[in-house]
C-alpha cells in the first residue's frame, strides 16, 4: 500500500488534473454519480444507459461473478475490514496513510475514523 499510495500522491502532486480520487464508500454508497464523476474527469459522454449498465457491471455482486477464482473477495461492504484486522493493524496502516499524505491536501481529509 505504501509504495502505491506515494506514487499516486506524486503523480496528483505534479499532475494534479491527471489523477482523480475516488473512495470505494462513494462508489458503494453512490454508484450512479461516482460513474458520472468519473465520465466527466474522462471526457466522456455517456448515456443513462451506458451509466447505469456500467453502475451494473461494477457492482460487487457482478464482478465476483465475472472473477472466477472470486476467494480473495470478500463480501464488498464498507467497513468489513475490522471483521479481519486487528485494531493495532489498522491503527498502523492510518498511521502509513497519512504519513504517505503528509504535506499533500488530502481528499479524505475530512473523514472521521470509525473505532469498533
Amino acid at each position: 500500500m505504501v509504495r502505491s499510495c506515494d506514487l499516486w500522491r506524486q503523480e496528483a502532486l505534479t499532475n494534479p488534473k491527471q489523477v482523480l480520487w475516488v473512495r470505494y464508500e462513494d462508489i458503494v454508497s453512490s454508484p450512479k454519480a461516482e460513474i458520472e464523476k468519473i465520465a466527466r474527469f474522462l471526457e466522456i459522454e455517456a448515456s443513462d444507459e451506458v451509466i447505469a449498465k456500467t453502475v451494473h457491471g461494477s457492482g460487487f455482486a457482478a464482478m465476483k461473478a465475472q472473477s472466477g477464482d472470486a476467494h480473495h473477495m470478500r463480501k464488498g461492504t464498507v467497513g468489513d475490514s475490522r471483521n479481519h484486522f486487528s485494531h493495532e493493524l489498522e491503527e498502523e496502516f492510518d498511521a502509513a496513510y497519512k504519513e504517505q499524505m503528509r504535506g499533500f491536501e488530502d481528499p479524505y481529509a475530512d473523514m472521521t475514523t470509525n473505532s469498533s
